[in-house]
C-alpha cells in the first residue's frame, strides 16, 4: 500500500481508495482476494459478496478475461462532525470483462458506473466498511 494511503487524513482517505480499486483489479486478473480480503471489513456486504464470487470462479477452475477497473474519486465527506469516517463517491470505468468457463459464460460491456464507499480508519491506513454500486 503507498505510504499516501495509510495517512488518516482526507487525502489519505483518497488515495486509498483509489488503491482499493488497484487491489480489485489485481483481484480479478488473478483470483487472489488475499489482499482484498485484507482492506475489506468483514462486515462490508458489497466487499464480502465480491472476494465471495471471485473465490467461487477460482475454485471453478474459471478465470476473468478483461474488466480491469479504474476509479477516480468525484466526492468525499465526513460522515459527521470530526468523524474519521468518510463517505466517497467514485466514477469507475470498466473494460469489457468475460468470466470463463463458469456455465453460462458471463460478458460485461465496458462502461462506466458509479459507486460509493465508506471508509475506516485503522492501525495501519483504512479498510474499506460499505461499497455500494
Amino acid at each position: 500500500m503507498p505510504e499516501a494511503a495509510k495517512a488518516h487524513t482526507k487525502a489519505g482517505a483518497k488515495a486509498f481508495v483509489v488503491y482499493y480499486w488497484q487491489v480489485i483489479d489485481y483481484a480479478q486478473r488473478t483470483l487472489d482476494v488475499a489482499p482484498l480480503r485484507a482492506l475489506s471489513s468483514s462486515g462490508c456486504t458489497g466487499c464480502q459478496g465480491g472476494i465471495k464470487a471471485l473465490a467461487s470462479i477460482r475454485r471453478a477452475g474459471g478465470h476473468i478475461e478483461g474488466g480491469g477497473e479504474s476509479a477516480s474519486v468525484r466526492s468525499m465527506s465526513p460522515m459527521n462532525e470530526g468523524a474519521m469516517f468518510a463517505k466517497v463517491r467514485l466514477m469507475l470505468r470498466t473494460t469489457q470483462q468475460v468470466i470463463v468457463p463458469v456455465k453460462p459464460t458471463h460478458s460485461y460491456e465496458p462502461g462506466q458506473s458509479n459507486a460509493s464507499v465508506i471508509v475506516s480508519p485503522v492501525e495501519d491506513g483504512w479498510v474499506i466498511s460499505e461499497l455500494r454500486y
